[in-house]
């Protein structure tokens, strides 16, 4: 938690004692169902929860707001964005059932209000949402194909904006997108050592797309 109050000192009471309870949770629920490599409880803070709370440093989610997490898995970007964004829904989509036990079981325990799990593909999620977040599940023109699937069951809001967490060279990948999608879009690729002085997060990025 060192970390967490370090890049983040403006944290209120609630939230710090939420974040502090997540590495007990995870631990606990890491001995029934492995969500999280077990070598990485130990950097937990910095691999798992630092590195999520990065989308918070690019982007003031307005009020009132609806996140739609494809692939939480553990429940990773969205229960930390959840717990210092309190007056933003997030909704953790999984299709795996016992990924989505986990998430429902730390969202409880940690009496998130604003935190709404579902074990169904991103493609079929039919209700509305403002923006999209997730962390390394798939290709950026495979995410935007399961973000139009579910906009065609009227899903999503005529305008979203995308915050996706990833590694690695991606030229090639948003080359492919940029083609695919076939017209301008406003994409960045932010460097997170820019965010977080942390050695780490060298070639880790986010990738925001605008007005998609």
């Amino acid at each position: 938690m060192e970390l967490i109050n370090k890049y983040f000192p403006e944290l209120s009471i609630i939230q710090s004692k939420r974040l502090s309870k997540l590495f007990e949770l995870y631990t606990f629920c890491n001995e029934i169902i492995n969500v999280i490599s077990r070598k990485d409880m130990h950097n937990f803070y910095l691999k798992h929860v630092l590195h999520c709370l990065a989308i918070s440093k690019i982007i003031l989610f307005k009020k009132g707001a609806k996140v739609l997490d494809i692939g939480s898995g553990g429940g990773f970007p969205a229960i930390p964005l959840a717990i210092i964004h309190e007056d933003v829904s997030f909704f953790l989509s999984d299709s795996i059932n016992k990924k989505t036990r986990v998430m429902a079981e730390v969202i409880n325990a940690l009496e998130l209000k604003n935190a709404f799990v579902f074990n169904e593909r991103a493609e079929n999620i039919d209700f509305e949402y403002n923006y999209v977040c997730c962390r390394a599940v798939a290709s950026l023109s495979k995410l935007h194909d399961w973000v139009n699937s579910s906009r065609k069951r009227g899903g999503g809001s005529k305008r979203l904006n995308y915050y996706f967490l990833k590694g690695g060279d991606l030229d090639e990948e948003i080359k492919e997108f940029r083609q695919k999608l076939n017209r301008p879009v406003n994409l960045k690729k932010i460097n997170i050592p820019d965010i977080f002085n942390e050695p780490i997060f060298e070639n880790k990025y986010i990738i925001s797309i605008e007005d998609v």
